[in-house]
């Protein structure tokens, strides 16, 4: 049992050196040294299948530098995301898209100056029709490449990353690290209203029963090879579950699970659920080590993301 610290933070400190103060402290400073623990010792696997599960606008927060490195880094194997987050890599690539300071406007000034906003920032609206133009070419080269099979939505952005000059691009990382990309909700985001858009004249078929049989694969391939499975969830909704019902299906539960959320149990839905209850389901064993953090992930990810680079970092020079 280890004594809580009442040590400072010393003036030079680094990313890893404020988590390892984190990890003498409570309550979720605490978790998010466990958390940071816990995707270290995922990416330290030598043989793993690593999933990432991305929901809410995290990209649009300024996250999307942070993701695209820990593919490029080699962390993540599988992304399962919402299409929102998608939406706005593609924008920033393909309509240059910019995020501006929310200055307390009333939402109707926002709307007549052609602007939306995302809680404290705003875009103007004219960086879509730029991305809806640039896309609906893309879509254009896609579906002759496709020859008009039906299609997972890992397949889509896949296609479509192929397209993006973009580097920076989360997309596009993707496709260039051949990490599936699963989009299961695609129609639910403007992603997927583009794409629907395209389907009135061209038919792009995202067949859901393809991500289910690709996914389900992918876990089962990990319990074939004896790989170990980790899963960064960074908020809920249907990314999680998909990670968290791949491994149900292949009967291969997660060693590592970790969750950045600010829902709650209480309600029942899945995105608040607590990792301990996986167990009964067999997405998790006892054995597991799994970490709820309580916290924004605009908060933490950038924590436990710097602190674990740094170690691995430090690990080689070592070697």
């Amino acid at each position: 049992m280890a004594l809580i610290e009442h040590s400072s933070l010393k003036s030079n400190a680094t990313v890893s050196e404020l988590a390892d103060f984190y990890s003498k402290k409570a309550f979720q400073a605490g978790k998010l040294a466990k958390a940071a623990g816990a995707v270290e010792g995922m990416v330290r696997e030598k043989n793993h299948t690593n999933y990432l599960a991305m929901a809410g606008a995290i990209v649009p927060a300024g996250m999307r530098g942070i993701l695209g490195e820990m593919v490029d880094e080699g962390w993540i194997d599988v992304v399962v995301s919402t299409g929102a987050n998608l939406t706005h890599d593609l924008q920033i690539s393909l309509g240059k898209e910019e995020y501006f300071e929310y200055k307390g406007n009333s939402d109707q000034e926002l709307r007549e100056a052609g602007t939306s906003r995302l809680y404290d920032i705003i875009t103007p609206d004219e960086s879509g029709v730029v991305f809806e133009k640039k896309l609906q070419d893309i879509l254009s080269k896609v579906h002759v490449d496709l020859k008009g099979k039906n299609v997972s939505s890992a397949v889509l952005m896949h296609e479509i990353g192929r397209h993006i000059e973009d580097k920076d691009s989360f997309v596009r990382k993707c496709f260039e690290n051949n990490v599936p990309l699963f989009v299961p909700a695609i129609d639910d985001s403007i992603l997927g209203f583009q794409v629907w858009m395209f389907w009135q004249e061209k038919k792009i078929v995202v067949d859901a029963m393809e991500n289910l049989q690709e996914i389900i694969d992918i876990a089962y391939d990990a319990r074939a090879n004896d790989k170990s499975t980790g899963l960064i969830i960074l908020g809920g909704g249907v990314p999680k579950n998909y990670c968290m019902q791949a491994a149900l299906f292949a009967d291969h539960p997660h060693k590592y699970v970790v969750q950045i959320s600010l829902d709650r149990e209480e309600t029942g839905g899945l995105s608040g659920a607590s990792l301990e209850e996986a167990i009964s389901w067999g997405k998790t064993t006892s054995k597991s080590t799994t970490v709820f953090l309580t916290s924004e992930v605009t908060i933490a990810l950038p924590v436990i993301f710097g602190a674990v680079r740094d170690r691995l970092l430090k690990g080689m020079e070592k070697q």
